[in-house]
């Protein structure tokens, strides 16, 4: 839960976490897996603002696959780290960056993951709460959501497209109830 203005939000990740099991992962494990995850999001922020990034040993193949992703698409980004508060449903979210690609008109919702792998039902669903809140905070952007999950070792990352789904909105919907309605009990 997030504090603003005298009033408690949550947040999209602890909206997720009913779908998500990380309980076969040391938690030593998951806990540098996290830091490192935090890190590299600071470097590519950096980055993206123009400030000269030095990631840790640890972070460096995955700024450099963000760079091979950035260098090949060009794109231009708009605000990054940022986060978005929903005041009727009292949630929160910060996302990594919108950006328009060269030709296109649209802004973009991207999300870069340090991830071994994609979660197949969380990370669609994260983008739509995402979407949700920009689209509360009057940001328009496009019904694709881009998830980069950046490679550890360097190389081009796997991107996956989300395109906009009204069943997982609902999905989304019915995660903010439950999650109200779990931290009243």
């Amino acid at each position: 839960m997030i504090e603003h203005n005298g009033k408690m939000y949550a947040r999209v990740s602890e909206i997720l976490r009913p779908h998500t099991d990380f309980s076969h992962i040391d938690p030593e494990v998951l806990a540098n897996k996290a830091r490192i995850g935090t890190e590299t999001h600071k470097a590519i922020e950096e980055d993206i603002k123009g400030i000269f990034p030095s990631p840790p040993p640890e972070c460096q193949g995955y700024f450099d696959s963000f760079s091979k992703w950035k260098e090949r698409l060009s794109p231009s980004f708009e605000p990054s780290e940022t986060r978005f508060f929903c005041h009727e449903k009292m949630i929160c979210g910060q996302i990594d960056t919108l950006v328009k690609f060269p030709g296109e008109n649209d802004l973009v919702l991207v999300d870069f993951k340090t991830s071994a792998s994609e979660s197949p039902k969380v990370w669609p669903m994260q983008a739509h709460l995402y979407h949700y809140l920009l689209m509360q905070n009057s940001i328009k952007v496009a019904f694709r959501y881009l998830f980069v999950k950046l490679d550890k070792y360097g190389q081009i990352p796997m991107v996956f497209q989300y395109g906009f789904s009204p069943s997982v909105r609902m999905d989304c919907m019915k995660a903010i109830d439950h999650f109200w309605k779990d931290s009243t009990k």
